[in-house]
């Protein structure tokens, strides 16, 4: 005769049947639960512990024993969540996949990032939201510093870029520190076509036109005081030249008209300094 063992059946890890106290667990369907005060089940916790949470794994103290492990995991999307783990309550939390990058600079390039202007700067940008400075490095070593104060200073190799303060205008103007060698490309300006005597300083300093025959005038836009430029002439022989906007000044007493090469395809060049209310202009004649 066989006598029924009771208790709540479960299958180990090789395979075998086994019985555990119903005193401290239950069984309904497929599902297996403790009967401590909290029905939480504790892995690897000291007995006098209670879980305190539905499951808590634990190594025990032991530190060379990982407390989980997961074989095999099946592949995840950025639409899967993750989770994370809380070192100052232990507690693990699911957070979506994607989050993790939405912030995130990529080494192959971000999409969709908002940097707004520089009045109204918008959320994405690289660097720091202190006091410290950014830096970036190569090779283990720093190559590029911008520090933190107003106005920001950067420096190339150098660790202390400084600001000059010019003694005709007590401002502080920033320069950009360097440490090394420099090897800057030559600097060009636009030549400018003029047309109609319109010269608009916003598409360059520099600029060329062919005179009509009798009168013309010259109109300089989009001045800002501090500017200078020059204009190359063509002559038909009759072509004289007027200012049109502020106060000119020519050099040598020229009043407000310069005075041109009076030959057809004579070529004079005028150069021109504003200091925010005249024009000061110089004239060189005849370059044939």
């Amino acid at each position: 005769m066989s006598i029924a063992q009771k208790g709540v059946r479960v299958v180990d890890n090789k395979g075998t049947v086994q019985y555990v106290d119903t005193s401290k667990w239950f069984s309904l369907g497929n599902n297996l639960y403790n009967k401590n005060k909290t029905g939480n089940i504790g892995i690897g916790l000291d007995t006098s512990v209670i879980p305190s949470a539905r499951l808590v794994v634990s190594n025990g103290g032991n530190s060379s024993l990982p407390p989980l492990k997961l074989q095999y995991p099946l592949s995840g999307a950025l639409a899967d969540s993750v989770l994370t783990w809380n070192s100052a309550d232990s507690t693990v939390r699911k957070i979506p996949a994607g989050t993790l990058l939405n912030n995130a600079w990529l080494r192959n390039g971000n999409a969709g990032t908002n940097p707004g202007t520089f009045a109204s700067p918008g959320p994405d940008f690289i660097g720091t939201t202190d006091a410290a400075g950014f830096v970036i490095q190569t090779n283990n070593t720093e190559r590029l510093r911008v520090l933190s104060a107003a106005p920001t200073q950067v420096g190339v190799a150098t660790d202390a870029p400084a600001f000059t303060t010019p003694a005709n205008t007590g401002a502080a103007i920033p320069t950009f520190g360097v440490d090394g060698t420099i090897n800057a490309t030559n600097y060009t300006n636009p030549v400018q076509t003029v047309t109609g005597g319109a010269w608009d300083m916003s598409k360059g300093a520099t600029a060329k036109w062919t005179l009509a025959a009798g009168a013309n005038t010259l109109t300089v836009t989009n001045m800002k005081a501090g500017m200078y430029g020059s204009i190359i002439v063509t002559n038909t022989g009759t072509s004289t030249i007027s200012f049109g906007s502020g106060t000119n000044k020519v050099i040598n007493g020229g009043g407000g008209a310069p005075t041109l090469t009076p030959v057809a395809g004579a070529v004079d060049v005028l150069s021109f300094l504003y200091d925010g209310t005249t024009f000061w202009w110089t004239v060189g004649n005849n370059f044939n």
